[in-house]
């Protein structure tokens, strides 16, 4: 692929300053089998975390996102944007706050399934949209998108923070929503259960919060989470993450997602439909000890830990991810995915 494919590709699906670091500053080469020179760090305004700089490595894994296509709908007050791919019985996914993010894992399930993400307003490649929005609202929004794309009952899948917006609208259509698969969710994270901040860190949050940050400074934006890499994510680079990041903490602000959480924690528990929670074990963000926390708010779940998963599992390790869930949700059957201490 070529470097003018690769910015095509980038321009509607991915953060636009991400696509920069990709494109302009490191020494990837997006050939399928090429050997990468990794970058080295910046200094050490980047704060680069286990795994970097990784061997240098055969890139074997293309960049996914080839089968979706880019579409809009215009409901409750928003311009929403989505991406689908694929036929048959129907996979909805809610991004984390970074927003629309392509990954091998949904191209693995859309040859089976006609799979659908849904941007939240204001994340990812959308503009910063002004005034509060509240995570539970959202979710019906989610759905009345659905409806306009004629689809009735689904299969949801959702990631990180995105698992308030699914836990809302499973709770709240509990009729539609067949299954759910939830990936690093941040619903029951105990503060015990996140990984530290570094300093760095605590000072971008609170630069976010006085509205800062869209400069072409973006070092202040990285450190937290602490930079893993995974070869199956290769695009993934340190400056990349801290782009992501800036993007993250700027957009996500107004979305209160805290508000509703006794709603949540009450309404988890009623939740009949096959429910699995995974988190890897190299994640990023949070603590292998959020499965405990799950056990307790949602014991009908079941939990996995992911080996050499990164808190994007669905990059990282796609292959584990879709039989997971295909095992749990899609086709479930008593499985031997237990809780730590079952």
């Amino acid at each position: 692929m070529s470097r003018k494919q690769l910015k095509a590709f980038f321009r509607p699906l991915a953060l636009m300053g991400s696509a920069v670091a990709l494109c302009g500053t490191s020494n990837v080469h997006a050939q399928v089998s090429q050997p990468w020179p990794p970058e080295v760090a910046p200094d050490m305004t980047v704060e680069p975390g286990p795994g970097w700089p990784p061997r240098v490595v055969e890139i074997s894994r293309a960049l996914p996102g080839k089968p979706f296509k880019e579409g809009f709908v215009d409901v409750d007050g928003f311009h929403v944007r989505y991406v689908e791919a694929g036929k048959g019985p129907v996979i909805v996914s809610f991004p984390g706050s970074g927003g629309l993010e392509m990954s091998t894992a949904k191209d693995m399930l859309a040859k089976d399934h006609r799979v659908i993400e849904i941007n939240p307003p204001g994340w990812g490649p959308d503009p910063v949209l002004k005034g509060e929005r509240d995570m539970r609202d959202m979710a019906t929004v989610f759905v009345h998108v659905l409806d306009k794309l004629k689809v009735d009952r689904f299969h949801l899948v959702a990631t990180s923070m995105g698992c308030n917006h699914a836990m809302f609208a499973a709770i709240q259509f509990p009729e539609r929503v067949l299954s759910l698969t939830l990936e690093g969710g941040e619903c029951f994270t105990r503060p015990q259960d996140r990984r530290a901040q570094t300093p760095r860190a605590v000072e971008a949050q609170r630069a976010a919060t006085e509205g800062k940050g869209f400069n072409s400074d973006y070092s202040i934006w990285a450190g937290w989470p602490a930079f893993q890499w995974s070869e199956n994510k290769w695009w993934q680079t340190p400056s990349y993450q801290a782009r992501l990041m800036q993007r993250r903490y700027v957009n996500n602000f107004p979305y209160t997602r805290n508000a509703h959480r006794n709603d949540m924690l009450a309404g988890a528990k009623t939740l009949t439909m096959p429910a699995i929670q995974m988190v890897g074990d190299r994640d990023e963000i949070m603590k292998v000890s959020v499965a405990q926390a799950w056990k307790e708010q949602m014991p009908q779940s079941k939990f996995a830990i992911v080996a050499g998963g990164t808190h994007d599992l669905q990059n990282s390790q796609p292959e584990q991810f879709v039989e997971i869930m295909k095992a749990c949700s899609l086709d479930p059957s008593p499985s031997k995915l237990m809780c730590p201490g079952d």
